[in-house]
């Protein structure tokens, strides 16, 4: 099995002292590129939200399969990441923000250039 993680800490463009650890992880058994971008509290010491960018679909817990991409939310109404939530179907206009602002910072990480990309086409937040 491969395992490529990088972990980065961050901190909330909102408050300075809320700060997270973002995870970029590159794993696989069968498929070497499965990709996923994980957001956790190093403040409340909790997972928040997990990207899966490919991979296989994940089985919700009342049998339905969803593709990926997908998110899992760690809280009470998600049953703590248990249920994925496919990325078409996100309305929250804050996580929205987080996963872009994550997927900026690992795009720059990897000194790639973003200008002239339009990431949001027909979506409106």
């Amino acid at each position: 099995m491969i395992r490529n993680q990088k972990r980065c800490e961050v901190i909330s463009k909102y408050d300075e002292n809320e700060k997270f650890v973002l995870i970029i992880n590159r794993k696989g058994n069968k498929n070497l590129k499965n990709l996923s971008f994980l957001i956790n509290s190093r403040t409340h010491g909790k997972r928040m939200v997990r990207l899966d960018m490919n991979g296989a679909p994940h089985d919700n817990p009342d049998g339905e399969l969803i593709p990926t991409p997908h998110i899992h939310i760690h809280d009470e109404k998600h049953l703590d990441g248990k249920i994925a939530i496919p990325l078409e179907n996100v309305t929250d206009k804050e996580l929205i923000d987080e996963l872009y602002e994550s997927m900026l910072f690992f795009l720059d990480y990897n000194s790639i250039e973003v200008d002239g990309i339009n990431f949001v086409q027909g979506l409106e937040v």
